[in-house]
């Protein structure tokens, strides 16, 4: 006898084959959802409870969560300095591949601002078209530049993000029109992080030693849905540190 769920299985026309109950169907089981959280919440306890493990690798150098959290706090202290807190829209514009490219994206959200990604290689009209329509009051370049536009209204300061807050706004390709910008909060970013730890590798989970290849620009809207929240899982998903390799193409 051959047993299998399918919801649309007539048994009249098949005899000999059961039907398999809908819900015995579920690969996972249910379980409670994870406490709403943040993806600086998830970095920074992951640094914390691993800091000698490799985060970030892009070829030319090597950081520790304990350097790079380090690093972070830094960039962070510069942002604040310069008046970017809570919740404000911060230009994000860096080589694709490198370990300041995150770096930045991380500083951002340390001080509650959201990050707005454009590519290095996409037209200075998109790269303008996305920071006027999100309103960035920064943009962050390379070598650290922090370039003031003034555009969107101030901050209440730096401060800790929380669940509510959005993390990034992504914008579209605009080959059906104009470019549509989407916001992602740190609830749904971190709550897609926990379900990516509990539902893939359960059995052999990354740990140290593993490399993944960041392959993506984290301005492509499906880098969006699959890299910002993929990279904060190999970043602080899961019960063991995740080193995160990154190749520039």
């Amino acid at each position: 006898m051959v047993t299998r769920f399918d919801p649309y299985f007539n048994a009249a026309k098949n005899p000999g084959i059961s039907l398999r109950p809908a819900h015995a169907a579920a690969v996972y089981p249910e379980t409670p959802a994870a406490a709403a959280r943040t993806l600086w919440q998830i970095f920074e306890a992951t640094a914390e409870a691993f800091p000698e493990a490799i985060a970030v690798d892009d070829g030319r150098s090597a950081l520790s969560y304990r350097d790079l959290l380090e690093r972070v706090r830094r960039a962070g202290g510069r942002l604040a300095a310069a008046g970017i807190g809570w919740g404000d829209r911060v230009g994000v514009r860096l080589s694709s591949g490198s370990a300041e490219l995150y770096l930045s994206i991380l500083a951002v959200l340390s001080v509650g601002a959201a990050y707005v990604p454009v590519d290095m290689d996409d037209p200075d009209e998109r790269a303008e078209l996305i920071w006027s329509t999100a309103g960035v009051r920064a943009i962050l370049g390379d070598g650290g530049e922090l370039t003031g536009r003034g555009a969107g209204p101030a901050g209440t300061g730096a401060r800790r993000p929380l669940p509510q807050d959005d993390a990034w706004i992504i914008f579209t390709s605009g080959t059906s029109g104009t470019p549509k910008g989407v916001a992602v909060t740190h609830r749904s970013a971190a709550a897609f992080v926990d379900a990516e730890a509990r539902l893939f590798l359960r059995d052999e989970p990354l740990g140290p030693g593993d490399r993944v290849l960041a392959g993506l620009s984290v301005a492509f809207e499906i880098a969006a849905a699959w890299p910002p929240p993929r990279s904060w899982t190999l970043l602080g998903g899961g019960s063991k540190p995740n080193s995160f390799g990154i190749t520039s193409v």
